[in-house]
């Protein structure tokens, strides 16, 4: 994903940020995804700085815009079956 000083002080919330960074740099996983009372949708993210950072080490980013580049820039696997 992108990374932004915005993100990087990232304390809680749902988080859009439209600074326009341009340099892919960071490794996320996304755990899960929710929808607010007011009907905003996020993604759940897990980030990889301890626990002390965001909401107990997780995140929660706006979803359906790629925002940041999350969702048009991710990695996957699918586990091969045991024999």
């Amino acid at each position: 994903m992108l990374m932004t000083s915005a993100f990087e002080q990232y304390t809680g919330g749902v988080f859009n940020d439209t600074t326009g960074a341009k340099s892919l740099d960071h490794e996320v996983s996304i755990a899960g995804w929710g929808v607010t009372s007011g009907g905003v949708k996020y993604w759940i993210g897990r980030n990889s700085w301890g626990t002390f950072w965001g909401e107990a080490g997780c995140f929660r980013l706006i979803r359906g815009v790629d925002n940041l580049k999350v969702e048009s820039n991710c990695d996957w696997a699918v586990p091969a079956a045991i024999h």
